[in-house]
């Protein structure tokens, strides 16, 4: 199961369109930072815990920096709880994060803490932003959770309007990383494809335990007589028939 803590969570958990907002018009180095790890051994990604959504910028200057292990553990270091010395593994940087992978299994039976400091990290490269330091501790799980399922999705209607905007889908459990939008698709009653029919941001519009993710159909394809609308077409006709398929492989 991919466990995230975010900073500013009362920002960016208070509806869709609010979210939506904040990602088109705030700057990059404004969207916040988050951990993200894999807490399953048995998972192929168990052995990743990341920063997410730094500046492309200071990861370019953490890649160029050729940081040593030391300089790395001052402001990104993952330690067995109630010490500071830090983990063997390496580091890496890339996309607008940071990671590191554990040299050795990690031991199920302890706690490791996650700490991350923008102010350790200014020290490295002055000028950049200080924000809240990040924290958390963790365990790992020897066995894989159960299968996560669709357990419900809204409107339930067999019956819509054709310029319905949003769909809410409900899983049992936190849902992973993957971008769901490589998972998700709408099909006409022929089977066909519809083209684009989704605003598509790549981690989606999740609720903040990871259980509800939030579907946007794209509104210049609904409001009639602009860009999209005139080039594709609406994403619904009247009177015809539709399927949201979620994949089983995801």
């Amino acid at each position: 199961m991919v466990k995230t803590i975010r900073i500013n969570n009362n920002v960016l958990n208070k509806g869709g369109v609010f979210y939506l907002l904040y990602f088109f018009f705030i700057p990059n180095h404004c969207q916040a930072q988050e951990i993200t790890y894999d807490a399953v051994l048995k998972s192929p990604s168990y052995s990743q815990i990341s920063i997410q959504g730094l500046d492309q910028s200071i990861v370019d200057q953490i890649i160029d920096g050729d940081l040593s292990d030391v300089q790395w553990s001052t402001f990104f270091r993952i330690s067995v709880e109630g010490s500071t010395r830090p983990m063997l593994g390496t580091y890496s940087a890339g996309n607008r994060k940071i990671n590191f992978k554990p040299r050795f299994l990690p031991d199920p039976e302890i706690s490791y803490v996650i700490t991350y400091s923008s102010k350790a990290l200014n020290k490295l490269f002055p000028g950049y932003p200080i924000n809240k330091d990040l924290s958390t501790t963790i365990r790992f799980n020897e066995i894989a959770g159960n299968e996560n399922k669709v357990m419900s999705v809204f409107p339930q209607s067999d019956l819509l309007p054709a310029n319905v905007l949003r769909f809410y889908i409900n899983f049992s459990r936190s849902a992973d990383f993957q971008n769901p939008f490589d998972h998700i698709h709408i099909e006409n009653e022929k089977g066909e494809r519809i083209k684009e029919p989704f605003v598509e941001m790549e981690e989606g519009l999740w609720s903040q335990d990871r259980k509800r993710l939030t579907i946007l159909i794209h509104p210049g394809r609904i409001k009639r007589n602009v860009g999209p609308n005139m080039t594709m077409g609406p994403v619904f006709s009247e009177g015809e028939s539709y399927r949201l398929v979620i994949s089983d492989q995801w």
